[in-house]
């Protein structure tokens, strides 16, 4: 039962991160998404922008004390198919394109430490540091992605 509480504070606490520091970011660096015909840099930084951000919004409520196991698969899948999109369009050169493959790499790490949790594993170390990380470099690829680089 203690696993199941050290779960949900983790999970509330990265939901904080992601929520606390996404609006920041979007109005320092503008909230614009590319439209449907974007592709390269602007395209990966925005799915990959994307996919962090519903990761933040639903993490907290799908992994709690009680959490239904249907419920959990169905946040997993989701947010893996959104951080697959994310990586397919960022293997570009580009600098920007970089940072965000590696915010997805670390998303999709953390994503399988909290799965390897919730199914009774030990709780993931520095989850909190990592989504800072995460959020972080999608910053970083946001404002490279804006110069062009």
């Amino acid at each position: 039962m203690m696993r199941i509480v050290r779960l949900a504070v983790v999970a509330l606490v990265l939901y904080v991160v992601v929520n606390e520091s996404t609006p920041w970011i979007k109005d320092k660096l503008g909230s614009g998404g590319p439209d449907a015909a974007a592709s390269g840099p602007v395209r990966c930084v925005f799915l990959a922008d994307e996919a962090n951000e519903k990761f933040g919004d639903r993490v907290g409520r799908v992994s709690g004390p009680g959490a239904d196991p249907a419920v959990w698969e169905s946040f997993l899948g989701e947010i893996r198919g959104r951080v697959s999109q994310a990586q397919s369009q960022c293997h570009c050169e580009k600098e920007s394109c970089r940072k965000a493959l590696e915010a997805m790499i670390s998303l999709e790490d953390l994503l399988n430490d909290l799965d390897n949790r919730f199914r009774g594993g030990v709780m993931p170390r520095g989850a909190v540091s990592r989504q800072v990380g995460i959020n972080e470099n999608l910053n970083e690829a946001r404002v490279l992605a804006r110069e062009g680089k």
